[in-house]
């Protein structure tokens, strides 16, 4: 993505990717490894834009009862602690990405906000793209956490837990592209 490409957008949306649902040297629930490196990204891409911000994640299917905050407010906590920044549109209820796109949709399309970027995962950016698209929204993907190889060839050959996680991820968003 270029910054030609992203100042033709009327908005930003960021995708949640997960909580940890209490952080005890914070006392309260924090953004996911995914989540937080998306949040990260979309405030870089805010300062350099200016453009407002959605952040789409309410509690997963497959949440814990025991999440009280949707993953929407949690990140907007965090990046006004971090940052000083706010985020202009909650989405708090969505479950998955389809939900994600369609809430978007209902909060910006009204506002006249159909071109956005998209912030996410690059393993996740087709799936939601196709999401997105289907919702309404033409789309400027603005990926991110690229998957690099290892600094250490020799360690290609040996099992890791990192391979599997990998595997996993990428075994899924297959299957949910298969499903779209």
């Amino acid at each position: 993505m270029t910054e030609k490409d992203a100042k033709q957008a009327q908005a930003m949306v960021v995708l949640g990717g997960g909580l940890n649902l209490y952080a005890p040297e914070y006392g309260e629930p924090v953004m996911g490894s995914y989540a937080q490196a998306r949040l990260q990204y979309a405030a870089h891409l805010k300062r350099q834009t200016g453009l407002p911000m959605l952040f789409a994640g309410g509690k997963g299917w497959a949440s814990s009862t025991a999440q009280t905050s949707s993953e929407a407010e949690v990140a907007a906590a965090s990046l006004l602690r971090d940052t000083g920044m706010r985020i202009e549109w909650l989405d708090k209820t969505s479950r998955d990405t389809r939900e994600n796109a369609l809430r978007a949709y209902e909060v910006l399309a009204p506002l006249g906000k159909t071109r956005i970027l998209l912030v996410t995962n690059d393993w996740h950016m087709a799936r939601s793209v196709k999401q997105f698209e289907n919702a309404g929204f033409q789309v400027i993907p603005a990926p991110m956490g690229f998957v690099q190889p290892p600094q250490v060839p020799v360690f290609d050959y040996l099992p890791s837990a990192s391979a599997l996680a990998t595997t996993q991820l990428i075994l899924k968003e297959w299957l949910g592209l298969l499903l779209t």
